[in-house]
């Protein structure tokens, strides 16, 4: 019982290190948001993608999110 409780530990552990790693890459944030942003925007005309640009802006200038 001791032993499968220490592989567990052990387990767990490589999975939290695992997570704060990435939780604390610099630019994981944004990089989901780009992602995003691309997804929403591939089959939109130049002019939806300006306007999807000026609503993302209004709503910073604004507080939102």
């Amino acid at each position: 019982m001791f032993k499968n409780f220490l592989e567990i530990s052990v387990a767990m552990s490589f999975v939290i290190i695992f997570v704060f790693i990435i939780s604390k890459r610099r630019y994981a944030s944004k990089d989901i948001e780009y992602t995003c942003d691309d997804i929403v925007t591939k089959d939109l005309s130049l002019e939806q993608r300006k306007e999807y640009s000026r609503v993302i802006l209004k709503t910073m200038e604004n507080g939102g999110m």
